[in-house]
This record gives C-alpha cells, structure tokens and sequence, in this order.
C-alpha cells in the first residue's frame, strides 16, 4: 500500500485524504525522468573525461610513441645540423685564409633553406603528415650534404694547386694546448697588467710552465733573434713567405738563429719570462702583409670552430693581459 497524503481543512478544521490523479502520476514519472537523464549525463562526462576506451587506450599509446619517434628524430637532427654547420665554418675559413676568395653559397643556401621550410613546417602540420615531411627532411640533409661534399672537393682542388702555398700560413698553435686551458689572453683591446690601461693587444697569451717548448706554426725563414729584458724580452721573428709573419715573444731560450729555415712544427725556443711581463707565458703574434690579425683566425689547421669558440669563452672574463 503507498503513502497516502492528506490535508487541512480549514473550515472544519480537520484533515481530508487527498486523492491522487493522473497529472499527478504524470508529474512523477517526468520528474523522475529528468532525473535519470541527468545522471546518465553526468557519468557519461565523468567517464569521459576520466576512462579510456580500448581503442583510445590504443590510440593514446600510438600517439605517445609518435611523439618519442620526433622528438628523436629532431635531437638527431639537430646534431646533423651543427656538423654541417662547423663543416660550412671550416670551410669558409679556408677559402678566406688560404685561397683569399669566397665559397659559393647559392646551391649551400638553397638546400639549407628548403631544409628548415621543412622543419618548420612539422610544427604546424598533422601527425598524418609526419613520415612524408621526415622523408623529406632527410632528402634535403642529403642534398645538403652533398653540397657540402663538392665543396670540400673543390677546396681540395685548389689545395693542390696551392699546396706549396699553405705550408707558409701559420695554421697551428704555437704550443701544446690540448686541454684548452693555457690560452689566457685574446687579440684586441685590453688592460695593460702594469700601467693598467687600454691598449692594443696584437696577439695572444699563453700562460705556460717556464721551458715549454714553443713551435713554429708554419715553413718559413728566422727573419730575426733578440735577446732583451725589456719589452717583449726574448723574441723570434719567422717570415713565412711574402704575406706572414709570426712572433714568438718572452722566451726563456732561443733555439734558432737569424736566416735558419724552419718547418712547422719545429722548436723555435721555450716559454718564459723575459722584458716587460706578468708571469711566465708566450705572446704570440700573426702578422698579414704587415699588419696584426687575431691569430685565433689562423688555428684551422689544429682546431676546429666549436673549440677556437672555448677558447675565447674561457678568457672572455678577463680584461688584462700578461705582458
């Protein structure tokens, strides 16, 4: 049996049984419609939000690798992309240095700009697209390379055809510096140590026990030989050819005399600290056509950009020289 309602008469002041009618049964049955619906509403987004069907579980792992696969495949593309960028460094510093001219850089550039509108264009694009871009982008570091290949080809060419010529531009470091740590001192505008001001800097400084040995960075011919406690001390002068001259300055000993010929790579003398000077070390000084040149140009032949880049990295903090 169901509750049954009542109400108050106020007339004869007691209650009545109130009769149940259709609209009544009506009301309930929508009420409890709506009820349902919106409940069923309400776990269909909770469930949706929240839990995964089957094929969403799948596909959401699909997409999970997808996105490894490219971030993989951008860091290999990066590093591909910074060793063609040291190539096409090395490579203009070679045409500049030795061959005095410019490379061609119209095929370089194309390749190298189809390339990047590729890259680009994976950022903006849908992961239905991904494999024919990533085809594409690895057709075009081919190209690239390629390019890169015939240039190097052509630098060859003309490396033979000036061979002789290359032996005589001072293309090493006049020391032993693997490590990178003894360069102290750059090219350039810097604190003298003992009058403490600004001046030209025509070389560069190498902070080295005394008697390290100091080479010959080219073939040449001892153009001259001092000895002095004042200045740049003990110093050795190389002329390589018309074009350079190399200096070699604070020496503790002299290993040649004025008129010997040297090869690269022979001693010329050892680190130490004669004339006007902070602490035992090398000045070395390139010379072009007579005039001083920052001869972290000239250290192709040993180093490649990224290191020469370290180097000035480590003596960027310091302002003042040693001599």
């Amino acid at each position: 049996m169901g509750i049954r309602k009542y109400q108050f008469n106020r007339e004869s002041l007691s209650y009545t049984q109130v009769e149940r009618g259709l609209r009544w049964y009506v009301g309930l049955v929508c009420k409890l419609f709506l009820a349902g619906l919106a409940l069923a509403v309400l776990v269909y987004v909770v469930f949706s939000l929240f839990a995964y069907t089957p094929h969403e579980r799948r596909l959401a792992l699909a997409r999970a690798a997808l996105d490894s696969a490219v971030a993989e495949l951008n860091a290999k593309y990066d590093q591909v992309a910074t060793v063609i960028a040291d190539i096409e460094s090395r490579d203009r510093s070679i045409y500049r240095t030795i061959f005095e001219s410019e490379p061609s850089q119209s095929d370089a550039e194309a390749a190298e700009q189809a390339v990047t509108k590729l890259y680009l264009q994976l950022a903006s694009e849908g992961k239905e697209q991904l494999l024919q871009r990533t085809k594409g982008i690895l057709r075009g570091l081919d190209t690239l390379s390629a390019v890169q290949s015939m240039r190097f080809d052509t630098v060859m060419r003309l490396a033979r055809q000036r061979g002789d010529e290359v032996r005589y531009i001072p293309s090493v470091q006049p020391v032993d510096n693997g490590k990178l740590t003894s360069f102290v001192a750059s090219f350039g505008r810097r604190v003298h140590p003992f009058y403490k001001v600004l001046r030209m800097h025509t070389g560069v400084d190498y902070a080295l026990p005394v008697g390290s040995p100091v080479y010959a960075t080219a073939d040449g011919r001892v153009e001259s030989v001092r000895q002095s406690q004042r200045g740049y001390g003990n110093m050795v002068t190389v002329s390589h050819g018309a074009l350079y001259t190399t200096v070699y300055a604070h020496l503790s000993k002299i290993s040649v005399r004025p008129g010997q010929t040297v090869s690269r790579g022979d001693e010329v003398g050892e680190v130490g600290d004669s004339g006007l000077s902070m602490a035992p070390h090398l000045h070395y000084e390139v010379l072009f056509d007579g005039a001083p040149v920052d001869p972290l140009n000239y250290f192709f032949g040993e180093l490649p950009p990224h290191e020469i880049e370290q180097m000035v990295r480590n003596v960027s903090q310091r302002g003042q020289t040693l001599d």
